[in-house]
């Protein structure tokens, strides 16, 4: 019998700095923070911000040890680890949770759109044990906590293998109690409209900055689920009725375009520093976005639609035919290549050692970021030509594959530090000495950034 009640006192931010001491003095979360901060969107910041709690329940042959608490007034995060002494087929797969606060169980009715969990295995597979990190986050954005407010969180079963889940009420009780967070806590009630379609709205609603994340929540007209719901029952009574199934289908199509919506905006703060996304989760009516802090909380956010249709080949790729290639020998650098509106290239310089091609290039203008991540530069054999079919498109990726030099050309770590300010990084390729290579730079087609779409909240 579970009867441990801890006190969960939450540490005061100072500023918006990271401070790693908390993670480095407490064994277990360091150990946390090294196999954690491996996931790509996780990092030291959730380690840094959790109060210790010690926690354990070892039931059924798992062990949970629930090791620290974040609450943030927009998030409740579970650190915590598992072993198990059965192999786990899928990983860490919690089934009939309840999240008690105050009494209420929040997950009674939106248990998908509130909770993101995710892992990284600790064990070997050779191991006697299974055992994972797992940090578990549950949105709370729309509740209101009092201080010292009693917290149930109660695992019901856990799956096992096939359709085999070991059951046993993992319990663990605790209170939180606030601490002046309001300095480093900034919550927008945006509540605008973002998409419409047909009259059919997606709002974006509250923008919270913490900093352990930033928190974007986005619902969709109830009216569309309802309209929808209306139409199904009506075909369902006449399925010969073409004009019913159509009907059905288009809202179907455009609940399916406001659900996504954030999925084809980009975001920025004013000085061009792009928000990077960390995972989301949602319903039919209802959506969470969680992105990668900033350094400071900014004056504005800029919500850019994105038209994919303008840089598609008609197979779901990359169009090709939208890059001006250039013969390697007719280039002289410094080069500068205009890609759209507001937005070049410089070619800096080019160098090749023995294979090893080095192109320094400069992104001026805006979305730096995202531009990096496009295939903005290819170095490609001069009888390379633009592919016509779907095969040869499949071929030309395996061409840029081979050329483009990844072990050394890290765009993820580009995305990640390029804005309006540092914008100049190098990109290495694999040439063959007596072969002839072309400079590809790929043009951004009118619209693609499409700024009559943009939207801008005002945050300070």
């Amino acid at each position: 019998m579970f009867a441990v009640a801890a006190s969960l006192v939450l540490i005061m931010f100072i500023g918006l700095s990271i401070n790693p001491a908390l993670a480095e003095s407490i064994p277990v979360l360091n150990q946390l923070s090294n196999s954690l901060k491996k996931i790509y969107w996780f990092n030291d910041n959730y380690i840094t911000y959790a109060d210790k709690m010690n926690l354990v329940q070892d039931k059924k042959g798992i062990k949970i040890e629930l090791e620290g608490v974040v609450y943030d007034e927009s998030s409740l995060k579970f650190i915590y680890t598992l072993t198990s002494s059965e192999k786990l087929q899928w990983g860490v797969q919690l089934k009939d949770v309840s999240l008690r606060i105050n009494g209420k169980n929040i997950l009674a009715d939106s248990q998908y759109s509130r909770v993101i969990s995710d892992e990284t295995k600790l064990s070997q597979d050779s191991d006697k044990n299974d055992k994972y990190a797992v940090i578990t986050t549950y949105d709370v954005s729309d509740l209101k906590f009092d201080n010292n407010v009693p917290i149930d969180w109660n695992i019901g079963s856990i799956h096992l293998w096939g359709d085999r889940y070991a059951k046993g009420n993992w319990d663990f009780k605790f209170k939180a109690s606030k601490a002046a967070l309001q300095a480093n806590i900034k919550v927008v009630d945006a509540n605008k409209v973002i998409r419409d379609i047909d009259g059919y709205k997606a709002y974006i609603g509250k923008i919270i900055f913490t900093p352990t994340e930033i928190k974007i929540t986005t619902s969709i007209d109830k009216k569309l689920s309802q309209d929808l719901a209306k139409a199904d029952d009506a075909y369902e009574k006449d399925k010969s009725n073409s004009k019913l199934q159509e009907k059905a289908e288009h809202l179907r199509n455009i609940q399916t375009e406001l659900m996504v919506c954030l999925g084809s905006e980009v975001i920025t703060d004013e000085k061009g520093n792009e928000l990077r996304s960390s995972t989301g989760k949602g319903d039919n009516n209802r959506g969470i976005e969680l992105y990668h802090p900033l350094k400071e909380i900014p004056n504005k956010l800029i919500f850019t639609h994105l038209d994919y249709s303008k840089i598609s080949d008609g197979y779901g790729n990359d169009d090709f035919g939208i890059y001006t290639v250039t013969p390697l020998k007719q280039i002289k650098t410094p080069l500068e290549f205009v890609q759209g509106d507001n937005m070049s290239i410089v070619i800096n310089s080019i160098e090749n050692n023995n294979g090893k091609l080095k192109v320094n290039a400069t992104f001026r203008g805006d979305y730096a970021a995202g531009r990096i991540t496009q295939l903005p530069i290819l170095v490609l054999p001069e009888k390379t030509k633009v592919p016509s079919n779907k095969a040869e498109v499949e071929k030309m990726y395996k061409l840029i594959n081979s050329t483009y030099d990844t072990n050394k050309t890290d765009i993820g770590d580009y995305y990640k530090a390029a804005n309006t300010n540092n914008n100049t990084f190098d990109f290495y390729y694999n040439i063959e000495s007596n072969e002839d290579y072309s400079l590809w730079l790929r043009k951004i087609p009118a619209g693609y950034y499409d700024k009559d779409k943009q939207l801008v909240i005002d945050i300070k």
